[in-house]
C-alpha cells in the first residue's frame, strides 16, 4: 500500500447516471447468465483504496455481477482500526496469494471469480479484470437456493467448497478520524460480515441445508469454490 492515489470526491448519482457509468466501465453487459463474483479487499486505513472502492461500488446491482467487499485488518497499526475489519478476511486474501504463488498481500485488490486479480483503481483495469475473470470461468455449475436448501449441479468428479456469505447491501458512510484517510467520510456497500463453510460438493447433483436466519439488513450469497484460494465455479445470491 502506497499513497499513489488521491481521494476522489464521492458523487451521488441518479439511476440513469449510474447506468451510464456502468456502460463506461463495462461496455456491453456480460454475454450470458453466468454469475461473475467480484471480491474486493480494502481497508479504511489505506489511502490507495477509496478510488478503487468508488469504481467497484458503481457496479453493484448490475446484471450478472455479485460484488463482495472484505475489510482487512493488517493496516490497523497505521492509526485507524477498520470498523468492519476481520482477521478471517485477511486469511482469505492470503489464501488467494498463496494459491497464486505470491508472498505478500496488499490493498486495494480486486479478485474476479478467483481467477484474476488487480488493483481496480482505473475503470479500464476493472473492465479488463471482470471480462478476463468471466472468460476464465468455463465450468458449467448451477447453484439454486430454495427455502433453506442449496442445490449444486455440475460435472461429475469435481470437488469444491460451498461457502455462505452474509453481506450488507446498504450504503454505510464511515467518518475516518485517524490514519491515512483522516478527515474523509468513506462510503461502504456490500460489506461482508460473515463467511462460513457449509460443506463440500463432489460433483453431480448434491444438496445442502442451511439456516436462513433473519439477520436484519443483511443479504446472503452462496459461493462454490474449488479449493482454498481457487476459482469460484458457481454462485447465487438470496
Amino acid at each position: 500500500m502506497k499513497a499513489y492515489f488521491r481521494r476522489l470526491p464521492l458523487i451521488n448519482r441518479e439511476p440513469e447516471e449510474r447506468a451510464t457509468r456502468y456502460t463506461q466501465i463495462m461496455g456491453e453487459p456480460l454475454p450470458d447468465s453466468r454469475r461473475t463474483v467480484v471480491e474486493f479487499f480494502q481497508s479504511q486505513g489505506c489511502l490507495s483504496c477509496p478510488p478503487a472502492n468508488d469504481n467497484v461500488v458503481e457496479l453493484i446491482g448490475q446484471p450478472g455481477l455479485l460484488i463482495l467487499t472484505y475489510e482487512v485488518t493488517y493496516w490497523d497499526h497505521l492509526g485507524w482500526k477498520d470498523t468492519f475489519g476481520q482477521s478471517v478476511f485477511d486469511h482469505r486474501q492470503w489464501e488467494y496469494a498463496k494459491a497464486g504463488g505470491r508472498k505478500s498481500v496488499s490493498t486495494p485488490q480486486v479478485i474476479v471469480n478467483g481467477f484474476v486479480d488487480g488493483v481496480g483503481t482505473t475503470t479500464e483495469e476493472l473492465k479488463r479484470l471482470i471480462r478476463k475473470g468471466w472468460e476464465a470461468n468455463r465450468v458449467e455449475i448451477s447453484v439454486e437456493i430454495t427455502q433453506g436448501i442449496i442445490t449444486v449441479t455440475g460435472p461429475m468428479n469435481q470437488d469444491a467448497s460451498v461457502l455462505l456469505v452474509r453481506y450488507d447491501p446498504n450504503t454505510t458512510d464511515v467518518p475516518v478520524h485517524e490514519g491515512e484517510n483522516k478527515g474523509s467520510c468513506l462510503p461502504h456497500r456490500n460489506i461482508v460480515h460473515n463467511l462460513s463453510l457449509i460443506g463440500y460438493w463432489h460433483g453431480g447433483l448434491q444438496t445442502f441445508s442451511f439456516t436462513r436466519s433473519n439477520q436484519g439488513r443483511l443479504k446472503g450469497a452462496i459461493l462454490v469454490q474449488a479449493g482454498k484460494g481457487g476459482p469460484i465455479v458457481g454462485a447465487a445470491s438470496f
